[in-house]
């Protein structure tokens, strides 16, 4: 896998959204899709399309416009290794059993 597809790391995130127009792009093309996160690695997690910095804007295709409706981050759960670890707590509440 390429380190641009990466992220520059060694893993590669997965990400199953919870948006009607990205799942009916991803239904409709029959494939998953690329896409960055909303802001830039470190940075503050943008909300609603205003406050996506204007910089990543000018990198990508297409930005779907709106509010996040849960104003919550993703949660994040590396299963590269066993166990698996929670990287950031956010919008579902998990417990890891293992």
């Amino acid at each position: 896998m390429p380190s641009l597809v990466r992220g520059g790391g060694d893993t590669l995130g997965v990400r199953i959204p919870n948006h009607p127009i990205i799942r009916t792009i991803i239904r409709e093309v029959g494939v998953g899709i690329l896409g960055p996160s909303a802001n830039f690695h470190g940075e503050k997690t943008p909300f609603s399309t205003k406050e996506i910095d204007r910089r990543l804007v000018s990198l990508v295709d297409f930005v779907v416009q709106g509010e996040c409706a849960i104003k919550q981050a993703s949660t994040v759960v590396d299963c590269a290794n066993s166990p698996w670890v929670i990287r950031r707590k956010g919008a579902i509440e998990i417990e890891l059993k293992m």
